[in-house]
């Protein structure tokens, strides 16, 4: 099930522009290529499971990083 179908408030442009952002804040931390890819795993997990409303994406997004960069 694709959670856009879900997500009333977010559309998959706003998830890429999240994940722009991502990539550039990794890149300038110079952080694992595998740190990036669990942020994004978490996030895709997350938004299957609960509704975000357009303005804490960002929140979501760097959220997710530092709990993949703790793991990492």
């Amino acid at each position: 099930m694709n959670y856009f179908d879900v997500q009333s408030d977010l559309t998959e442009h706003m998830r890429g522009v999240l994940l722009n952002w991502l990539v550039e804040v990794v890149q300038k931390y110079k952080l694992m290529d595998e740190t990036f890819y669990l942020t994004v795993k978490i996030i895709d997990s997350f938004l299957r499971v609960e509704l975000l409303l357009r303005g804490k994406l960002q929140l979501l997004g760097i959220t997710a990083l530092w709990i993949a960069a703790k793991y990492q």
